[in-house]
C-alpha cells in the first residue's frame, strides 16, 4: 500500500472515530500543491501525525477564544502524535496557550486535506479537525484574547 492509500486510510478511520464520538458531521475536501522540495518539508514535519486538531471556545457572550499570530488572530490548536487522544491534547493546547480550561462539546468543521506534490504528483492526507467547545474556567493570558468570531482555519501550515 502507497503512502497516499495509507494517510488517506488512516484519516479516515479518525474521521469515523470522531462521528461516532459526536455524531455526523459535513465534511469538506480540499487540495494542496506544493513543489517537490517544500512537499517533502511539509511531510517530515507533520510525519508524527496525521491530523491538526483546533477549538473554538465560546464563553457565553458570543465571543470565541483566539491567540495571538504573527499574522492575526487564530484559534488555538495542536497537531497530536498518532497515540495521543486528540480532545484530550486539544484541551491542553488551549489550556497552554490561553490558560483557559474548556469542555468539548462537539465537532465544529472537519476538512481532510490532500498535501500533493506538484513534481511527483505524489499525495499525502490530513484531517483538519474544529472542535466545539465551552469555557469552564482560568483568566486569559496575554497571548490570547476573546472576538467576536472564530477565526478560518487555514487547510495546512506551510
Amino acid at each position: 500500500m502507497g503512502v497516499a492509500a495509507r494517510t488517506h486510510e488512516a484519516v479516515e478511520e479518525r474521521l469515523d472515530g470522531l462521528q461516532e464520538t459526536y455524531g455526523s458531521v459535513t465534511v469538506n475536501q480540499t487540495t494542496v500543491s506544493l513543489p517537490g522540495e517544500r512537499f517533502e518539508s511539509v511531510v517530515d514535519r507533520y510525519a508524527a501525525g496525521l491530523v491538526d486538531a483546533y477549538v473554538a471556545v465560546e464563553n457565553g457572550d458570543d465571543e470565541v477564544l483566539h491567540v495571538l499570530a504573527d499574522d492575526g488572530l487564530e484559534l488555538p490548536g495542536t497537531a497530536p502524535s498518532e497515540g495521543e487522544r486528540l480532545e484530550r491534547g486539544a484541551r491542553q493546547a488551549v489550556e497552554e496557550a490561553t490558560g483557559v480550561r474548556c469542555r468539548i462539546d462537539g465537532l465544529r468543521e472537519v476538512t481532510i486535506t490532500g498535501i500533493r506534490n506538484a513534481d511527483s504528483g505524489k499525495t499525502v492526507y490530513r484531517l483538519v479537525v474544529v472542535f466545539s467547545a465551552q469555557y469552564l474556567d482560568g483568566p486569559v493570558g496575554e497571548r490570547a484574547e476573546w472576538a467576536d468570531r472564530a477565526a478560518e482555519v487555514a487547510p495546512l501550515h506551510v
